[in-house]
């Protein structure tokens, strides 16, 4: 995904990985067998594609002169997520719908995100 996005832009290979959690996401709900392994390959896979091109991402958005702190910031951000949606997904008894809509509002938050260079 970092070669990717460096040929493609950061922000459109991020929007596509956001994309494919919410479709694979959906998937998941349903998928048995070989696809419950395939689906959830799948997720890893966009998680830690995401993972790996967020830090050059959050450098073209914001520059490099504290770009540390910066992706500090985003980082914890992902934390809190990670930590924070499961807990919200088992308090309300909807761990799939949580992590479709996730996905999806992450999508249309990169749509509007201006001027990564990238």
């Amino acid at each position: 995904m970092p070669w990717l996005s460096d040929k493609a832009g950061r922000k459109w290979v991020d929007f596509g990985l956001l994309c494919v959690l919410c479709g694979g996401s959906f998937l998941f709900k349903s998928a048995q067998g070989f696809w419950l392994i395939a689906v959830y390959s799948l997720l890893t896979f966009c998680y830690s594609g995401q993972a790996a091109v967020l830090p050059s991402f959050v450098t073209d958005l914001f520059g490099k002169a504290h770009s540390g702190v910066n992706y500090g910031f985003a980082a914890l951000g992902m934390t809190v997520g990670s930590v924070g949606f499961p807990l919200l997904a088992q308090a309300i008894g909807a761990k799939h719908i949580i992590a479709i809509t996730a996905a999806a509002l992450g999508a249309v938050c990169v749509v509007f995100i201006k001027n990564p260079q990238k």
